[in-house]
């Protein structure tokens, strides 16, 4: 038997038997192809070409492709015809789709935005998109951001408090022995004393009666004039329901010399403020009511007018002007607000006209050393009461009297600083014996006599 002719279709590689017919007569009836056409371009396969199996490119070339055209002992089968030289197809790069691709009324998609492109052979591409690295490397960073937010914020937490008692035990442990001494003798004496000066206050307060009040203040018989005088053009305090206690604390005037005060401040339900002093008397606690009620000699609003009288003592905030003039201080006062108050902004309209002291004079001096311990922050016996006083404003007892001068204009003269505080006669008479000085504390002192007593 004679053996039969044998081609390989170029088209796609399919073995075909020759079975007796002509080149020209053969067709491929795996793709049609006719092996004696002539092809029509240069990218068209080449009859007898060998080329890659569809299926050895699926399989990533890890499958073995037998080839038929060859025998077992690696040469040709007999009859096989083949080209000595393959064609080169050259093939264009990949595409993305066009306008003419998708037809008319079709808007033509961004290339970046593409899925898949369309190969010239009809194929898909279909493109895998990656991550940027930026994009990963972005949440990753927010991601850290958060957590050591997160984290920050539970060490705080946890931490804040143990941070405030260390700072707490530096703070006590830089704090002087006479300061411990001094604060331990003042808790004692709280302890002690505080019951019953806080009762001067509240009796004084609750008596309606001008007999009741007299019993319950400081220096009664001397002031008895002047406090019937007071209540003809002042209100007298009304009960105070609602008010508690905001702070309490020991002052004292003069130390071993005299006995300490104790200051209270009282806030009304309206948020006001009412300051209270309760003062020794050798007897009983009593209340300085000299200070409770800013007593001045006279109508303040009616004085600053010089409708009132000519001269007279008043408790008020003292300002000084801010002038180049270094010969005199120019001062401005101002009356003392109401006790119980919610604001002090209607001082301002209680302002005097502008009082010129020489600098050089023994009051002009007395008056810059008072200022500029109170710039510095110093309070007389290192009270509290002036602590929500308003900014730039020093309290002051002062003398002040109407001179009329040669062309006849009135002009309003400070004769007197009695005491940079709103303090009664008791603490002024102190204040005027033993200036207050910053001195060692004296175990045997009048204040330690009161926390000793039965």
């Amino acid at each position: 038997m004679s053996q039969s002719e044998v081609y390989m279709c170029p088209g796609c590689g399919e073995v075909i038997r020759a079975e007796g017919r002509r080149r020209e007569e053969i067709t491929c009836s795996g793709c049609g192809f006719q092996l004696g056409k002539e092809p029509d371009d240069e990218l068209s396969p080449q009859p007898g070409t060998l080329r890659d199996s569809p299926l050895a490119r699926a399989a990533g070339g890890s499958m073995v492709m037998r080839n038929v055209t060859r025998s077992g002992k690696g040469g040709p089968l007999p009859g096989v015809k083949r080209t000595d030289d393959p064609v080169k197809a050259k093939l264009p790069e990949a595409r993305p789709l066009t306008e003419e691709d998708l037809g008319p009324g079709v808007e033509t998609p961004d290339p970046n935005q593409l899925d898949e492109v369309i190969l010239p052979d009809g194929t898909r591409q279909v493109k895998r998109r990656k991550k940027r690295r930026k994009e990963r490397n972005k949440a990753l960073y927010i991601f850290l951001g958060i957590w050591l937010l997160v984290a920050g914020v539970l060490i705080a937490f946890f931490l804040s408090p143990k941070l405030k008692e260390q700072e707490t035990d530096r703070g006590m442990a830089e704090v002087s022995e006479e300061e411990k001494t001094r604060k331990r003798r003042e808790n004692l004496f709280l302890k002690k004393h505080s019951v019953a000066a806080i009762a001067a206050f509240k009796e004084y307060v609750e008596d309606q009666t001008e007999r009741g009040k007299m019993q319950k203040i400081d220096y009664s018989s001397e002031l008895a004039a002047n406090f019937g005088r007071f209540y003809e053009h002042a209100t007298k305090i009304q009960p105070l329901p609602g008010i508690t206690r905001k702070s309490i604390r020991v002052v004292e005037f003069a130390r071993g010399q005299v006995p300490p005060g104790i200051e209270v401040v009282w806030e009304t339900p309206e948020g006001g403020e009412i300051e209270s002093l309760s003062v020794y008397n050798g007897r009983d606690w009593v209340l300085d009511w000299e200070h409770m009620v800013r007593y001045g000699s006279d109508s303040w609003s009616l004085f600053r007018l010089g409708a009132g009288k000519k001269e007279g003592v008043f408790r008020v905030y003292v300002r000084k002007k801010s002038l180049s003039d270094t010969e005199n201080w120019e001062l401005v006062f101002y009356g003392p607000p109401t006790q119980g108050e919610p604001t002090v902004g209607s001082i301002y309209d209680g302002a005097s006209s502008d009082v010129v002291v020489p600098a050089k004079s023994e009051l002009g001096e007395q008056f810059e050393s008072l200022w500029q311990d109170f710039k510095a922050g110093y309070r007389v016996y290192d009270s509290k009461f002036p602590d929500g006083d308003p900014h730039g404003l020093m309290r002051i007892t002062v003398r002040l009297a109407w001179e009329t001068d040669e062309d006849g204009e009135r002009t309003l003269h400070l004769r007197e600083i009695m005491e940079p505080s709103w303090y009664g006669q008791r603490v002024q008479e102190t204040f005027r014996a033993h200036p207050p000085v910053r001195e060692t504390l004296n175990t045997e002192d009048v204040f330690q006599k009161l926390v000793d007593e039965d």
